[in-house]
């Protein structure tokens, strides 16, 4: 029987999750248990992928073997050239987290043998690593990426610390990748709709005028920023891969995501900041009205009428929705279902609401956020040097990661700020 190669495993580990889930969610939909034969079902899903991933880790590791036996031959040539540093961007292969794209990308593999001899890290050809391309780190979905198939890692001295959930471009418009540094756009300032009725034109010459309509556009343009930040390390843990992949997707990749979305929501507009939804000239506001569930419906109203939208989502800082979940009657009863709520997805006037920290406190908003738009520039990129301060010297290293792109709400009516202060 041939073996199957490491994406089709993958293919078939993620049909069978995809079966489990469905399975799952129609009962959750229905408000009912599993029947015996969706139990069946399921549990056999869920064998298959424990048996498939068995196999994956088989031919994952037998490959892993194969390429450090290539490593350690090139290694013993005599007079093998070291492998060079700098050069153009390599693009990482495959799928998983940034950390493992990094740490299993061929140029990085043979850079890390080059730079580990009998378990010591020597400065021989340190210089600064390749400068891999990341895929897929603006996405926050995929059944593969972080999720069933994630093993438990052994980080050594690093433990991952809790951090905040990543949502907004679960709301907005992501683009294709683009090739400029200004991207031009034409937002529609104002219209003037004078449609009607027509009586048919007489012999006379009367009737058969039709009325004109009137639309004002002005031309804009959003500029490409970057985003990067950088840790320090040790030089041994240039040596340990799973503490390599920690400092990429924990402190990292996290970092430069949750750094975009602050700037898509409250970027000032000034310096090399993003022009943020809370900062965009033109959107709609809503002020204060007696309550907040009535400021809040009003909203609602506003956007409607005057930005001709539906929305999809609310963006509320977190202390902000607690106080409007915790809102009792004059009998101390919750206005909403209270702490034994079964919903999964909190909801205000029947849209989705995301909890973020990026929305200032007292300040809500709401929008179809579809109108926003992320035009991704250049793909995440890390690097690894010791060419920093003393680093040399203090056996230090420096991680580098960077990405760029441009953001605009291209229709400003389509978002409301809503003020929730009395």
């Amino acid at each position: 029987m041939a073996t199957l190669a490491p994406e089709d495993i993958k293919t078939q580990i993620e049909a069978s999750l995809v079966r489990a889930r469905d399975i799952a969610a129609l009962a959750e939909t229905e408000s009912r248990d599993l029947t015996t034969e969706e139990r069946t079902n399921v549990k056999a899903a869920i064998d298959s992928v424990e048996g498939l991933k068995a196999q994956l880790q088989q031919v994952v590791g037998d490959a892993e073997m194969r390429r450090r036996l290539g490593a350690l031959s090139d290694q013993y040539k005599p007079d093998a050239p070291a492998n060079p540093s700098g050069g153009p961007a390599i693009v990482a292969g495959g799928r998983g987290t940034p950390g493992l794209q990094f740490t299993e990308n061929p140029e990085v593999v043979a850079w890390r043998e080059n730079l580990v001899r009998s378990g010591a890290t020597t400065a021989a050809a340190f210089g600064h690593s390749p400068r891999v391309v990341l895929n897929d780190l603006i996405s926050l979905g995929g059944a593969l990426s972080a999720g069933e198939l994630t093993s438990p890692l052994d980080t050594g001295i690093l433990v991952p610390v809790p951090r905040r959930p990543l949502m907004i471009q679960d709301v907005i418009t992501v683009s294709p990748p683009i090739t400029t540094d200004v991207v031009e756009y034409v937002e529609v300032t104002s219209e003037t709709n004078n449609a009607a009725t027509v009586p048919e034109a007489t012999s006379t010459g009367a009737g058969g005028n039709k009325p004109e309509s009137d639309a004002k556009f002005t031309k804009k343009s959003a500029t490409v920023r970057t985003i990067a930040h950088w840790v320090a390390a040790t030089r041994q843990a240039i040596s340990d891969a799973s503490q390599l992949r920690v400092y990429i997707d924990t402190f990292l990749r996290d970092g430069l995501l949750q750094e975009l979305e602050d700037q898509i929501i409250a970027g000032g507009g000034t310096g090399e900041d993003f022009t943020g939804l809370m900062h965009t000239t033109g959107i709609l506001t809503q002020p204060y009205a007696s309550d907040l569930f009535t400021t809040t419906r009003k909203a609602r109203t506003n956007l409607r009428l005057n930005g001709r939208v539906i929305p999809n989502a609310w963006l509320i800082n977190p202390l902000d929705f607690e106080t409007i979940e915790l809102l009792q009657d004059n009998e101390n009863r919750y206005y909403g279902q209270g702490p034994f709520s079964t919903e999964m997805n909190a909801r205000l006037w029947r849209v989705p609401v995301i909890e973020h920290e990026g929305v200032t406190e007292g300040t809500a908003l709401l929008g179809d956020f579809t109108k926003a738009i992320l035009w991704p520039r250049s793909a995440p990129e890390v690097m690894v040097s010791d060419s920093h301060s003393d680093f040399f010297v203090r056996n230090l290293i420096a991680i580098l990661a960077e990405m760029r792109a441009a953001f605009a709400l291209v229709f400003p009516k389509a978002v409301i700020a809503v003020d929730l202060t009395a």
